[in-house]
């Protein structure tokens, strides 16, 4: 019995030096209040988890312990894969997993509902009056069905009252007061049906003392007395979405109420309805409010097919006068084969039938401005050149063809760069007359074939004349001694040929008459020209002439 009472004094005995060692626990002992507890490292008793907290532990020596929680570590999320596709009108699902190691879980997030608009298309207004708008356009590229048409509210024209400047956006639409309003007209190419957008950002402003309070907003009813604002697209009253209680959060979710302008927005207003044609919007104020409009935005599905506006072509006014004759105009350009068209006035053309104006071709690959047009003589009348009186500016007058059994002329006036008036006045004809010099030709091993004007490809300008006379350069079915010209092509005769070698054009030489080793014309003209379809002209003649060609046995 003493042996037990013994054994529990000394237990108690070293209970107490254990404490006046460490301080009774919490370092305070009254034997040692210099002790302290000395820990160790952390060890890690409980691993956290995405979504639970792990624990963490110091020990001392003594065997007290300290803990300390450990944060969640939160889901690490994959880049997530679409389980349903989001269309223009039905919203869309992605899968999200978390990467974590014995994590598994997954979240969905909803894939909004939205159009997806491709490259703007600027839609140019049809005058310069800054009540015709122009406007960006662009198409969804995932229905291909909903437009969106981008129209700058500062193209508005004011009807009544006047606009306030804000010098924080000074392009911005914002009325003066009320009782003001705008009108704009826009053109659209078929019948549409949509919702219209006000794009643009709120002058927020808080209500007296309190700071928080979030003030009601900008706010549109069906009347002057229901809203702030009537909004009208081809005299219909836009049926607003917005209820007069509506707040400025509503309208611009996710912005701090604190007195600034909010962010550039799209906020809808309602359905609308829009014509092929000129569109025309009205935007009245009703009652003070701080709205600052950039774009009306107009997102329409059209219901009917697209009506092309008319192409305004621009060309110069050509006037025709005529004496003897009737003229006639090719609306096709040089295209010929189509039936001219009876008329004293037209435009300018390109060679293809385009109407068109005078550009510098180093601007642009539009071809020239030119008229083309066949006169048709009265009986024992004619025309050449001469015959014409152009006021204006132009290049020149080419006769392109003469049928004489319908006793017409085809011509052409090139390059105009101003609006003309052409006066054609016929002469009458005189029989056996020829006003130019005669050409005599001297062949060896060759013959000869004359052109009335340049080689083409029918053969059908051939002269067939007994005797060659020279012909205007501008007009090569009349005859003239002033600065003639002849063209001509020279075939050898079987087994001969010509031999040349020759820098063209060949300059008349100052002594002998013999330009090249197979012509050899006598004085009186220019120089010799061999031109890109193989036929020879002689330019400039002066005189009657004579003109000597030979070829020479091939292979000598």
């Amino acid at each position: 019995m003493r042996k037990n009472k013994f054994f529990v004094a000394l237990s108690c005995l070293g209970l107490l030096f254990g404490l006046v060692a460490c301080g009774g626990g919490n370092g305070e002992s009254k034997a040692d209040s210099n002790h302290k507890h000395s820990y160790g490292e952390w060890t890690i008793t409980k691993q956290p988890t995405c979504e639970e907290k792990g624990q963490k532990e110091q020990v001392c020596s003594c065997g007290d312990k300290k803990t300390q929680a450990i944060d969640a570590l939160g889901h690490d999320w994959d880049e997530g894969r679409v389980t349903k596709q989001a269309t223009c009108s039905q919203p869309g699902e992605k899968l999200f997993t978390c990467k974590r190691e014995g994590c598994g879980k997954t979240k969905t997030e909803v894939i909004k509902a939205d159009h997806v608009w491709g490259e703007k298309e600027t839609v140019v207004a049809p005058a310069e009056d800054k009540g015709n708008a122009s406007y960006d356009k662009s198409l969804c590229t995932v229905c291909n069905e909903f437009y969106r048409l981008e129209i700058a509210a500062n193209q508005a024209k004011v009807v009544t009252g006047g606009l306030k400047n804000d010098s924080k956006f000074p392009d911005y639409l914002k009325l003066n007061a009320n009782g003001d309003s705008v009108e704009l007209t826009f053109n659209y190419n078929a019948p549409a049906t949509g919702e219209i957008y006000f794009r643009g950002v709120m002058d927020y402003w808080k209500d007296g003392n309190n700071e928080n309070q979030d003030r009601e907003g900008f706010y549109a009813g069906k009347s002057s007395s229901d809203g702030n604002f009537e909004l009208k697209v081809n005299d219909a009253v836009v049926d607003y979405s917005w209820s007069k209680g509506m707040k400025y959060s509503d309208m611009f979710p996710e912005e701090a109420q604190d007195g600034n302008y909010s962010q550039l927005a799209d906020v809808k207003v309602g359905a609308v309805n829009l014509v092929a044609g000129a569109n025309v919007l009205t935007y009245k104020r009703t009652e003070s409010y701080n709205l600052l409009i950039k774009d009306f935005v107009i997102i329409v599905k059209n219901t009917g097919d697209i009506v092309e506006p008319p192409v305004v072509e621009e060309g110069y006014d050509i006037t025709f006068t005529h004496e003897h004759c009737e003229v006639l105009v090719f609306e096709e350009g040089q295209d010929y084969s189509v039936a001219p068209v009876k008329t004293d006035k037209t435009v300018s053309r390109d060679e293809e039938g385009k109407i068109t104006k005078w550009i510098e071709p180093e601007e642009t690959d539009t071809l020239e401005p030119q008229v083309n047009f066949k006169v048709v003589c009265d009986e024992g009348y004619e025309v050449d050149a001469d015959c014409l009186t152009i006021t204006g500016e132009y290049n020149k007058i080419k006769i392109v063809s003469n049928d004489a059994e319908e006793n017409s002329w085809i011509i052409r006036i090139t390059k105009i760069k101003s609006d003309l008036t052409i006066a054609v006045v016929a002469k009458e004809k005189v029989e056996g007359a020829v006003d130019g010099f005669e050409v005599t030709f001297a062949l060896e091993n060759c013959t000869v074939k004359v052109y009335v004007g340049p080689k083409d490809e029918t053969g059908s300008n051939v002269d067939t004349a007994e005797a060659y006379y020279t012909r205007s350069k501008t007009d090569p079915y009349g005859y003239t001694k002033s600065e003639g010209q002849i063209n001509f092509e020279i075939i050898p005769n079987s087994g001969f040929e010509f031999k040349d070698g020759i820098e063209w054009p060949v300059e008349k030489p100052e002594v002998s008459s013999s330009v090249v080793s197979f012509i050899a014309p006598s004085a009186n003209y220019n120089k010799l020209k061999l031109n890109a379809n193989g036929t020879y002209t002689l330019t400039k003649v002066t005189g009657a002439l004579t003109i000597t060609i030979s070829a020479t046995a091939i292979g000598e």
